[in-house]
């Protein structure tokens, strides 16, 4: 893949989720729901975009209580544009997916998918999942950009520095960390165009 990327962009990265702490994946993934509850109850994330239109349209307030509750706290979200964001957010994503953050955030691990011990033998060769190699990032192939948000409570300062202090130094990094912004600031943020946007465009023209 290194072979076939010039240049690389990171809005709010997220690999561990130790600090995770927006209300409802926090606690999905504390109680094992994501393990346990969902795939029985047949719940996933686009059942939870049914609930969130459904809540805003009975009870604005209320839905102001929820959109934060499953994205954490942000600075530059405008309430009254909540309607168009429900429409696109959040997006269906497989159970696995889900599962796997709340392995990660239950380990502290950045590591494969945990299938338990016999499937992991079949398919990895070992009883546990293999970790995810950071250390084997091609940092010096092509440029980076990070963004890092320092309200962001999906992907927390502190599990984003700790992404950054295991992937390798060398090579061309910046890393733009935005105080105010909380994980959906980046992308629905009245702020983004003037903070982000015009930041990315420079970094992918230039040579």
């Amino acid at each position: 893949m290194k072979d076939k990327l010039r240049r690389a962009v990171f809005l709010a990265p997220s690999a561990y989720v130790t600090y995770l702490n927006a209300a409802i994946p926090a606690i999905t993934f504390d109680v094992y729901a994501d393990e346990h509850s969902f795939p029985i109850l047949g719940v996933g994330p686009a059942d939870f975009n049914q609930i969130l239109i459904i809540v805003c349209k009975i009870s604005p307030p209320a839905c102001s209580d929820f959109f934060p509750g499953y994205i954490g706290t942000n600075s530059y979200i405008n309430d009254t544009r909540r309607p168009t964001y429900l429409k696109y957010f959040p997006q269906a994503i497989s159970s696995y997916n889900i599962n796997h953050f709340g392995q990660i955030r239950r380990s502290g691990k950045f590591q494969k998918y945990d299938r338990g011990a016999a499937e992991n033998l079949k398919v990895y060769g070992q009883k546990d999942p293999p970790l995810y190699d950071l250390s084997k990032y091609p940092s010096e192939s092509f440029p980076q950009l990070f963004f890092i948000g320092g309200r962001d409570q999906v992907a927390n300062p502190r599990d984003a520095a700790r992404l950054l202090s295991e992937l390798p130094s060398i090579g061309d990094r910046e890393v733009v960390t935005l105080p105010d912004y909380g994980h959906e600031d980046f992308v629905f943020g009245q702020r983004s165009y003037i903070d982000v946007y015009p930041k990315i465009i420079s970094f992918v023209r230039s040579k």
